[in-house]
């Protein structure tokens, strides 16, 4: 309640002014002692407030550094939870500091310095538990993949509650035992020699495996050559250098065009670096006749000599091949009806065609 000042009473007009400043004093000192509701100073508390078990009410929000409530602590809103871990001897710890013990979890009730042993500070009423740990399974050990479930008293049960399922052959395979597991496995790709002859391969650069009989595997070489140097009967050769290989066996010359002369002889350079191994002289038309047109092809077969119709070949080098045309001059046959004809000389040209 309101502290009221001590007032003196004037009983006449003419007391003295000391008993009027006197109480001008203790109405001053009596508003000093009242919080001021407008806000202004004075307007804190010098000392605990009792409001004799009265409610607080119409309050928009409380302020406060703690929180104490029917005699225990609340919350220190000054500090905050803070885990340190395992509890330690000797250690410095404030105001809820959170540490572990034996599995469970405490709370620090007030700064302080542990002693030697947690059951003691615990005992004095510096720590309180925050969470208890909980029930120890019944089992006695981890589940190890190395016992194949052999450490549980029902492995079928176990399995189970899993949502699982097995038969015991299963449950109980360990390697070189034979179990369904292993059953089905083989059944997949029964062994045989060739796979077993393949497994024995060495892998190795440029090697191919092959079957070198109806049960046994081995392998050949891969060799890339142009011009097949190995010679090996036991080698692949790629593709590229088989046909560098038969380009260069199988080199083709065309001359160029040629005008046709009776009894004219032609020294022709192939330069295929060997004898050719076929020849042939192709005619082209160049002027109509004979049923054919301006650039038809024919062919002609040669003759022995020089005194005959067509054409011969002979002496022939590495290096050039000497062609002969007849005095009679050359025959075709005629395109259409293919009776005998003779070309006319200025309607053709030839080239002679060889090749390795």
């Amino acid at each position: 309640m309101a502290k009221k000042p001590t007032i003196s009473s004037i009983t006449t007009g003419y007391s003295s002014t000391t008993l009027l400043n006197n109480n001008f004093e203790a109405l001053r000192n009596a508003f000093d002692n009242t919080l001021s509701l407008d806000g202004s100073t004075p307007n804190s508390l010098l000392s605990d407030l009792d409001i004799n078990s009265n409610d607080i009410t119409n309050a928009k929000s409380v302020t406060t550094n703690e929180l104490i409530l029917g005699g225990s602590r609340a919350v220190n809103l000054a500090t905050t939870l803070t885990f340190i871990g395992a509890w330690g001897a000797s250690t410095s710890y404030t105001l809820n500091n959170i540490v572990t013990d034996s599995g469970n979890a405490y709370i620090s009730l007030i700064a302080h310095t542990s002693g030697s042993t947690f059951s003691t500070d615990l005992s004095a009423g510096k720590w309180a538990l925050l969470a208890s740990k909980g029930a120890s399974g019944a089992g006695s050990g981890d589940l190890l993949a190395s016992n194949n479930l052999s450490d549980l008293a029902s492995a079928s049960t176990a399995l189970g509650n899993l949502g699982l399922s097995a038969t015991a052959a299963e449950i109980n395979y360990t390697t070189d035992v034979t179990s369904n597991i292993q059953a089905q496995i083989d059944g997949k790709q029964n062994s045989n020699d060739i796979l077993t002859d393949l497994a024995g391969l060495t892998q190795a650069t440029n090697k191919i495996p092959y079957f070198s009989s109806a049960t046994a595997a081995s392998v050949l070489d891969f060799k890339d050559e142009d011009n097949m140097a190995s010679d090996s009967a036991t080698a692949i050769a790629s593709q590229q250098s088989v046909k560098a290989y038969i380009d260069s066996k199988t080199s083709r010359f065309k001359s160029s065009d040629q005008s046709i002369t009776a009894a004219a002889e032609y020294s022709i350079t192939h330069n295929l670096g060997d004898i050719p191994n076929f020849f042939h002289i192709e005619f082209e038309c160049t002027t109509a006749e004979h049923g054919y047109s301006i650039g038809n092809i024919a062919i002609v077969s040669s003759a022995f000599s020089r005194s005959h119709y067509n054409f011969f070949i002979q002496d022939v080098t590495t290096t050039t091949a000497e062609v002969g045309i007849g005095s009679s001059g050359i025959i075709i046959r005629h395109k259409t009806d293919g009776t005998i004809a003779v070309i006319t000389n200025g309607s053709w040209k030839w080239r002679l065609v060889c090749g390795l």
